[in-house]
């Protein structure tokens, strides 16, 4: 009889002992007290504590909302110098209202110049641009394109800086009315353009033409030599007269003027002399080459460039304007995939290097996935539906990545309603327990939105449009584009059967883009806001439709450079990034119902101070340490964690100590988690004698 009063006993004590789970340990404080990155608990002071206590309590308080922050991904910083940039949204043009400049002077590329320039006795001011639009043309800038904003299939996911032809230049400006047509041979104007020497020696406004020197500048002594296009051409002699010069080019000898002369090939002309009595020190400034000085017309190739296929080519339809120009303008086309347009890390180059306008980077790396699938064998018994639904299901990546009006969710479901004759669905959803639930029925109209970081509210919308028995479309409204993506569902035998016409097969019309069939499409296609639809043919065949979702809206950042622009890039990496405290964190035990509460406790204070503590622990209120039925002693502090002791999924975290300075040793150990994380490690109670590895031993 005694033995089974004895086992009796022994089972209603082990029925009223707590239950504790052993899944959570010490040192996984303090991440379960969060919730996406919230945090998620009470931190709990008895009603009657002793000012150690609070003071304490306030130390962890403080260092729990430190902790709450998540870790983002970021994309590293571009720092330009001597340049101009701007982020781009895709399918703009870079110079549309808002953006980069069209035209960019010496304020916005510090390497341009902007000075005077001495011709015949005078002195004229002037400055250089550059400019990267064109009313005339389309687009009337470079601008960022992607395969879905021109359907040019080729280009897949990535992104491209389409340009037309005359949609860059570069003008050598005058400030004020200059007389061009003064400049001879004799009195030349020498301006520095694009970096380089230009020497004008004659100018025909009527023609549009200008004729320049073109030859290298040799200056020799004479019995000196240059080899010029593979030729030896040596001085032999100067003249008195300071016009004129004796060489020799490889055997032949000639005497050459201040006009241009042909001599074995080669083109040579005398620019100055200096005569001396002795020989040895006579010299001359010699223009050599194949040309020395050649005539440009408007809209011909720029010095150096392929007369038949040239990249670059000259305006001088400046000559006659207000103010007078001399520039140049680019010829070639960059309108398609097939034409090689600059991609990421990408540049067009003005001639010598002076100026490139680049498309350096995106300003978005970070993606979730989202999937939307015709699925079968679901489970919605829970919310009223059967063990065995045909749905669309649509889940995200990310922990709450779908709102339904106040709900986040990352998994709904939508069921065809066969009680309604007008095409509804009822939307089911995953709660935060993994549970399934009714959210309400949708017709036509806003499902709800996509909501991964930066990308929320109504930058992303779903709808259901044209809800029939038959079928219903679903759409993903972007706030950067007014061409919307549209799947079509087909519902068969009264359940939501595909997507498209045919089950398990891609057909052209069941995914579109605007006005675009895309649901054939072979690769990765990237939307305005910058959403990439995972290839729509392989997806089509197995009847589902996947979204790659950036963080925030994707654009492009193009930067133009002047001369010696140079720009540094900072590694991308993770950030912390602060999740306000904007709710109670601090409560009395007398205000906490622990068995309804939504959150989890950390109960400061032992069990004679603080009613959920002794509750926790399994003790009456209040029980004093005299009593002997505390696991720690005289001197020492204790922290134990509980999992589910009040009901399932919660946690408890108990610090308490023998007095009240002992509580507080435990409080300011939690205060330094991290210090002491090889204590913590995987002992759910320890007891604490010192703030020292030593003094920290399991319980």
């Amino acid at each position: 009889m005694k033995e089974k009063i004895i086992a009796s006993i022994l089972a209603a004590i082990i029925a009223l002992a707590p239950i504790v789970s052993a899944a959570v340990t010490l040192g996984d404080y303090p991440t379960f007290l969060f919730k996406d990155h919230n945090l998620n608990a009470y931190v709990v002071v008895g009603s009657a504590a002793q000012p150690a206590d609070v003071v304490g309590a306030v130390d962890l308080a403080v260092r729990l909302a430190g902790e709450s922050y998540e870790e983002v991904s970021t994309t590293g910083e571009t720092t330009v110098a001597g340049g101009t940039s701007e982020d781009i949204p895709l399918g703009e043009p870079i110079a549309a209202s808002g953006l980069l400049d069209a035209t960019l002077k010496k304020y916005k590329l510090p390497g341009l110049q902007e000075s005077s320039v001495s011709f015949q006795d005078d002195s004229y001011d002037f400055h250089e641009e550059i400019i990267v639009a064109d009313n005339t043309g389309s687009p009337a800038s470079p601008s960022v394109e992607t395969a879905l904003t021109t359907n040019d299939w080729d280009m897949g996911s990535n992104v491209y800086l389409l340009t037309n032809k005359n949609s860059l230049k570069y003008r050598f400006v005058f400030d004020e009315n200059i007389d061009l047509t003064k400049a001879t041979n004799d009195e030349p104007l020498e301006i520095d353009f694009l970096g380089k020497r230009l020497t004008i020696t004659n100018v025909s406004l009527a023609n549009q033409q200008i004729t320049v020197r073109v030859g290298e500048e040799y200056t020799l002594n004479v019995g000196d030599s240059a080899t010029v296009a593979g030729k030896k051409v040596t001085l032999k002699n100067v003249g008195s007269s300071g016009t004129s010069a004796v060489v020799d080019v490889d055997g032949v000898v000639s005497t050459v003027g201040t006009t241009q002369k042909t001599v074995n090939g080669l083109k040579i002309q005398v620019k100055e002399t200096f005569y001396s009595e002795t020989l040895s020190e006579r010299m001359a400034t010699l223009l050599i080459g194949t040309e020395t000085t050649k005539t440009y017309t408007h809209g011909q190739e720029f010095i150096g460039e392929d007369k038949n296929n040239p990249n670059w080519k000259w305006d001088l339809s400046g000559l006659t304007a207000s103010p007078q120009y001399i520039g140049i303008q680019n010829e070639f086309v960059k309108d398609s995939y097939s034409k090689s347009p600059a991609t990421l890390g990408g540049c067009y180059e003005f001639p010598y290097k002076y100026a490139k306008v680049c498309l350096e980077k995106l300003t978005v790396d970070d993606y979730s996935e989202y999937t939307f699938k015709a699925d079968t064998g679901v489970d919605l018994s829970n919310a009223g539906g059967s063990t065995n639904e045909k749905v669309l299901t649509i889940v995200s990546g990310s922990k709450e990545g779908i709102v339904l009006g106040s709900v986040k969710t990352d998994t709904v479901y939508l069921k065809y309603n066969t009680t309604s004759a007008d095409g509804k669905l009822s939307v089911y959803y995953k709660d935060t327990n993994n549970k399934v639930q009714y959210f309400g029925d949708v017709g036509n109209a806003t499902l709800g939105q996509i909501n991964y970081k930066d990308t929320k509210g109504t930058d992303m919308v779903l709808k259901v449009q044209n809800a029939l028995t038959t079928g219903f479309y679903l759409v993903v409204d972007d706030i950067a584009s007014s061409n919307d993506l549209v799947m079509r569902w087909t519902i068969s035998s009264d359940a939501i059967d595909h997507l498209g016409t045919n089950a398990d097969q891609k057909d052209s019309d069941e995914l579109w883009y605007g006005s675009q069939q895309i649901g054939t499409k072979e690769k990765d296609l990237r939307s305005e806001y910058g959403y990439i639809i995972a290839t729509p043919s392989t997806n089509g065949d197995r009847d589902q439709v996947v979204l790659r979702v950036p963080a925030d809206q994707v654009k492009a950042k193009v930067v133009v450079y002047g001369p010696g622009g140079t720009s540094s890039t900072t590694e991308g990496g993770k950030i912390k990034k602060v999740v306000p405290v904007t709710t109670t964190v601090a409560k009395l035990d007398t205000e906490v119902d622990p068995t309804t509460v939504d959150k989890h406790l950390v109960l400061v204070g032992g069990p004679a101070v603080n009613r959920l503590t002794a509750q926790a622990m399994g003790l009456s209120f209040p029980t004093y340490g005299s009593s002997g039925m505390l696991p720690f002693g005289e001197g020492e502090a204790y922290i134990k964690v509980y999992d589910g002791v009040f009901k399932p999924g919660q946690v408890v975290v108990v610090v308490a100590g023998w007095e009240a300075e002992n509580t507080r040793m435990a409080t300011s150990l939690l205060q330094q988690f991290d210090t002491f994380a090889g204590q913590l490690g995987s002992n759910t109670a320890v007891k604490v004698t010192s703030l020292s590895a030593s003094g920290i031993k399991p319980a």
